[in-house]
């Protein structure tokens, strides 16, 4: 199961049982609640996101969890009871379970974003492995809930005197208010810059799913911006350049390498860097159902922050530092 859906709700009861509202194994995840159920109840999702049990009606002597088939039982609770699988306790934790058939499924789920105030907050690290040019093909991906839509930094190795590397910025002024913004500098020029056409394009207090991916050419053209799944037009500005970029070798997360402005306000979540251009394909792919997924076993992802509580790098190269307590919160996608 390397890319299940995670179903909006499911029925648990026994003779009451009503076959197109069950899970079928092979296609899901099985998502935890977070309180316990009672006979008929529904599992669904809350306003936070969270899976919980809700009154679902019906009358059981007790609830049972059966494949789309009808036949085999997977799960049993007594009426009233905790959450049990094969007489195991199931916690709520993003631990893995054992069915009847013997397979091991992982249930996958983030708990937790960064939160940083676009005044004095913001994480980075030491490094040479984003030193990446105008030759070079990388991609970056990331949740984000902005708080405002004014001109910030959302991912970067740049320097802005001179200016010089990359960044991945939220647009600020004009009709790119709201919008992405991707350049990479050498030597004080910004010799490739595309920026989102759109005037609304993020939307603060929701969550979106962003994507930019650089192909291994100088052309600024062939560069793709994705929101939510899907590839949004741009309008270039600075065509490609040849030099090489001086780097501060820093990564950094809500502001520029050299901590020059434009730090970010906004929940952060689930940034993954690659070594490569991802397709559109995988783009639509991971962005799923509007949630975030399992990136670890992602070819060329050079590091993953899942931001679960921490400021680990979940692929275990080098974790990130964070200035000025940031914070983090239970708002996630």
């Amino acid at each position: 199961m390397d890319k299940p859906t995670i179903p909006k709700s499911f029925l648990w009861n026994g003779v009451c049982k009503k076959s197109k509202n069950f899970v079928n194994i092979e296609d899901y995840y099985i998502p935890l609640p977070t309180n316990s159920p009672t006979t008929g109840d529904v599992l669904t999702v809350d306003a936070n996101g969270d899976y919980v049990w809700a009154a679902g009606g019906g009358s059981c002597a007790d609830a049972t969890l059966y494949r789309t088939d009808g036949t085999t039982v997977y799960q049993t609770i007594a009426s009233g009871g905790s959450y049990t699988t094969l007489g195991s306790t199931v916690n709520d934790d993003g631990t893995s379970f054992t069915l009847e058939d013997g397979d091991t499924y992982n249930v996958f789920r983030n708990n937790y974003s960064v939160l940083l105030n676009g005044t004095t907050q913001y994480l980075d690290q030491s490094t040479t492995d984003f030193n990446f040019g105008y030759a070079d093909d990388f991609s970056v991906e990331f949740w984000v809930r902005n708080d405002g839509l004014s001109f910030a930094t959302y991912v970067a190795n740049f320097d802005t005197s001179p200016q010089n590397g990359w960044r991945v910025a939220r647009g600020g002024t004009g009709a790119n208010r709201g919008g992405i913004t991707f350049q990479i500098a050498a030597g004080g020029s910004f010799d490739y810059r595309i920026e989102t056409n759109s005037t609304s394009l993020l939307t603060a207090g929701l969550w979106h799913h962003v994507v930019v991916c650089k192909p291994a050419n100088n052309v600024a053209a062939n560069a793709c911006i994705y929101v939510d799944g899907v590839s949004v037009p741009f309008t270039v500005n600075n065509t490609g350049g040849v030099a090489t970029p001086t780097f501060l070798d820093k990564l950094t997360i809500g502001a520029n390498s050299d901590l020059a402005g434009n730090l970010l306000d906004a929940r952060f979540d689930s940034c993954v860097i690659y070594n490569r251009e991802l397709s559109a394909a995988e783009v639509t792919d991971h962005y799923n159902n509007g949630r975030p997924d399992d990136r670890s076993n992602d070819s060329g992802a050079l590091r993953y922050f899942r931001f679960e509580n921490n400021l680990t790098d979940t692929l275990g190269n080098q974790d990130l530092t964070g200035y000025n307590s940031p914070t983090f919160s239970n708002q996630r996608p």
